[in-house]
């Protein structure tokens, strides 16, 4: 079972990222999507070098966030917590370049509340991302399509966001700048389409299924 997820934009000039444009794009990349507790996840790995950061895959949210290195009374979730010290591409937003978040004088800060009641605070940050596999030695293929993407680094969290098994979140509806969008853009992968195919199980692992961007 496989979920399938694809991207795709008529030809610009691409961003800088790893990924080689003077190659076809793939029409469909396919990751795996883990089972959790009434959620599905993916890994989405951040920086350079990458960090793993599992996220809950919400069709009905934009925004993709997780929680960073001094993040406050925020869980103990799969992963550590993402370190912006420790990698090379890492870029907080200044006021300027603001665009979901609000400048606070010295960066843009911004939240996102749930109808659940969750609620989680962050600011705005970019590094290189790509949506890859659960162990490193399976990511070689899917490190070449890492693009610039912006996400919010979180630095409060309320309600399920501490307790759950995922780090964090990333909103996959059709507005705003998802990953799906952002990757098309660049050429990462052939169309901008993002689709999934779910198996339901009476359990939750780290094994899962498979998913697909």
């Amino acid at each position: 079972d496989h979920d399938a997820a694809a991207y795709g934009a008529p030809s610009r000039p691409p961003p800088t990222s790893r990924f080689d444009a003077g190659r076809r794009a793939t029409a469909v990349t396919s990751v795996p999507l883990f089972q959790g507790m009434g959620t599905h996840y993916a890994d989405l790995w951040v920086g350079t070098p990458p960090q793993r950061q599992s996220l809950i895959v919400d069709t009905g949210s934009h925004l993709a966030a997780f929680p960073c290195t001094g993040c406050k009374g925020c869980g103990v979730h799969a992963d550590p917590h993402f370190d912006p010290s420790a990698s090379s591409t890492f870029r907080a937003l200044g006021c300027t370049e603001c665009k979901d978040g609000r400048c606070n004088g010295e960066g843009c800060t911004f939240g996102q509340s749930y109808s659940e009641g969750s609620r989680w605070s962050a600011y705005e940050a970019t590094d290189l991302v790509f949506p890859g596999f659960a162990g490193a030695a399976s990511n070689a293929a899917a490190a070449a399509r890492a693009v610039p993407f912006r996400f919010g680094c979180q630095t409060s969290l309320t309600g399920l966001f501490i307790t759950q098994l995922e780090a964090g979140i990333m909103g996959m509806s059709a507005q705003g700048e998802i990953l799906a969008s952002v990757m098309a853009a660049q050429h990462a992968v052939a169309h901008r389409m993002f689709a999934l195919c779910l198996r339901r199980e009476n359990y939750y692992d780290g094994t899962g299924v498979h998913a697909g961007m």
